[in-house]
């Protein structure tokens, strides 16, 4: 099992069952949102000046983020940029990345936009219908989901708060319902006609019927397959102290019974799993290959595994 899976400081791709890790691509963190397609790997990296202090006035002022492209054989082949969208903003403060009909949708949490790219031109839209919210971190929307099924896409608004899931029609995108779930909340995803989050701050899985698993630190970065659930958490700290945080990636079986925890050390915070080539509900079942890993990289490390 073959995890993609972003941090602070780095993008690895880990074995999630000997904990054996191969940093693909560094020094251009803070690393988020990980998606993918038939035949390309994107992820977003901010580049930011200091990817532990990233809201720095200064920083945000010139940071100015790419999505980087992969090949299956996990080679980096291109970098995705975006022109100025006003005077003042470009793609910065990325969180989630999504790729679905023929679009690569890009989450901007600082400027409340969704920016979306179809391999030729940008569009951006905005999911508050009230105008004065644009270009201001007003609801920090960090994640998206789409359900083909019953054409819904649904976006989460973090608020730095009490969540919010908000549901939209697809492909209009018009507004239908909202939820609350959850507390400086990351991710959405649907399993036996529920709806889930990680409510980040609470430190655990929650979903709208009440299920409710307490992962422990601050739960963020999921994959549900059909095979293996896994969850992403890391130290609670302040953004000026996150350099000296660590995350962890905690894999369980169908029923949620913990299997395995490995530690992620001296990378700061993790941000984004993914599992290409297993279909997983939060990549709404696209599913893509698994990854070439090279075992023989001079740059292989090896997780310790964590106690429960």
């Amino acid at each position: 099992m073959i995890a993609l899976v972003t941090t602070s400081l780095a993008f690895l791709a880990v074995d999630l069952e000997t904990g054996e890790a191969v940093p693909i691509h560094t020094k251009k963190g803070l690393y988020f949102g990980i998606s993918y397609s038939d035949d390309m790997i994107f992820v977003a990296a901010r580049n930011n000046r200091n990817p532990f202090n990233y809201l720095d006035t200064q920083d945000l002022e010139y940071a100015s983020g790419s999505i980087l492209v992969f090949n299956y054989n996990l080679d980096l082949v291109g970098e995705i940029t975006i022109p100025t969208l006003t005077t003042v903003v470009t793609l910065r403060d990325l969180h989630q990345l999504m790729f679905f009909d023929g679009e690569l949708w890009a989450i901007c949490a600082l400027d409340n936009v969704i920016c979306r790219y179809d391999s030729q031109k940008w569009d951006y839209w905005f999911p508050s219908p009230n105008k004065k919210h644009r270009w201001k971190d007003i609801h920090h929307f960090n994640s998206l989901w789409l359900d083909f099924d019953f054409k819904s896409l649904y976006v989460l608004a973090h608020k730095r708060s009490l969540s919010e899931i908000w549901k939209f029609s697809y492909p209009e995108l018009n507004l239908q319902e909202t939820y609350k779930l959850g507390e400086h909340g990351h991710s959405i995803w649907k399993l036996n006609h529920d709806i889930y989050t990680c409510d980040s701050k609470g430190e655990s899985v929650v979903s709208l019927k009440g299920f409710k698993l307490h992962v422990g630190d601050f739960t963020r970065g999921v994959a549900i397959s059909d095979k293996f659930f896994v969850i992403g958490s890391s130290d609670i700290a302040e953004r000026n102290k996150r350099q000296l945080s660590s995350g962890k990636i905690n894999v369980y079986n169908t029923e949620w019974v913990k299997l395995r925890t490995f530690k992620v050390e001296k990378l700061g915070q993790v941000n984004d799993i993914r599992v290409p080539g297993y279909y997983d509900v939060c990549h709404h079942w696209l599913k893509g290959e698994i990854p070439n890993f090279n075992r023989e990289s001079k740059h292989k490390i090896q997780l310790e595994i964590g106690e429960d």
